[in-house]
């Protein structure tokens, strides 16, 4: 087992924080203080949520970008894919071995009319639920877990391109969980920071949009190993530390039905990379390690309240 140093994460949030306080000095100047999470954010609405998209550009302007409160909900199907242990042991070994289940990712946030403001993003997947074993007891599949994501990032809106579409970049904070079930339990405790950028542009009642970020983060791994075919040393709960690098891509097309609401659906990928522990039951087999990645991807559809 590997410990790596947790002053690679501080170098890292150091320098994302210096990135985005450069950012907001280039965009709202030297004294700007929006970087204060609190202040007087009534924001007028018309409560037309029903009201006809606006969807003309005149005289050759974009159209005018959203602000105010905003809220998104997704259900998502995603391939989380499989412990390497596990795939090892399968028939027709693949260099991509997952399973699918559902999901759910939430939206909350708000921009201003001064161009910045907070998102907070959530994230839930229950499963896969995967679990077959062969007659003398040999793993065929196993895939057995759960993923739990929240982050609170600052945000900014640069100027429009000259075709429409606009980039909020974004900075922030991200803790992840991914507990696995397969045999035994380890907890992959998660928490970093991270740094993105979200593209969208609107053309008629069409929304196109696409998100990428980055996030550096240290792993803090508990193992637990219980129930028939535990290793010596079951119940011992050993810990462990490992860093991780992941990212996140989005990819989305939105129908705007009304002024303030749409529908969507699109492709999400997330990467988190070697830094995860899995099966716990075999945490002190020799040659174990608990430092693989981990790949969830797959599609997503839902709908947005002024986003």
């Amino acid at each position: 087992m590997v410990t790596r140093s947790s002053s690679w994460l501080v170098a890292c949030g150091f320098v994302l924080f210096a990135t985005a306080v450069a950012i907001a000095q280039q965009h709202h100047g030297p004294g700007d203080t929006r970087l204060q999470p609190f202040g007087d954010y009534g924001f007028e609405n018309d409560l037309q949520w029903f009201a006809p998209a606006e969807t003309w550009e005149y005289g050759g302007e974009p159209i005018g970008a959203k602000t105010g409160w905003f809220f998104a909900y997704d259900r998502a199907y995603m391939n989380v894919s499989r412990g390497e242990a596990i795939a090892s042991t399968t028939e027709n070994i693949q260099t991509f071995q997952g399973d699918f289940t559902w999901g759910n990712r939430y939206e909350l946030g708000y921009m201003t009319e001064e161009d910045y403001g907070w998102l907070l993003n959530g994230w839930y997947i229950k499963g896969p639920q995967v679990d077959t074993v062969s007659e003398n007891g040999t793993v065929i599949v196993g895939n057995l877990g759960q993923y739990a994501s929240v982050d609170l990032n600052r945000t900014w809106r640069l100027e429009p391109f000259y075709h429409g579409g606009y980039v909020e970049p974004f900075i922030g904070l991200r803790f992840s969980q991914f507990i696995d079930y397969t045999r035994g339990k380890v907890e992959n405790n998660m928490i970093g920071a991270q740094l993105g950028a979200r593209y969208f542009k609107q053309k008629g009642n069409w929304v196109i949009s696409g998100q990428v970020q980055a996030f550096p983060m240290l792993n803090y791994q508990m193992f637990q190993t219980f129930g028939e075919g535990a290793i010596v040393g079951s119940g011992v709960q050993p810990s462990y530390q490992e860093f991780v690098i992941g990212g996140e891509a989005r990819l989305e097309v939105a129908y705007l039905i009304s002024k303030t609401i749409s529908i969507r659906a699109g492709w999400d990928f997330q990467y988190f990379g070697r830094g995860i522990a899995r099966n716990a039951a075999w945490v002190s087999q020799p040659g174990y390690v608990n430092d693989e990645h981990l790949v969830m991807t797959g599609a997503t559809f839902g709908f947005t309240i002024n986003r």
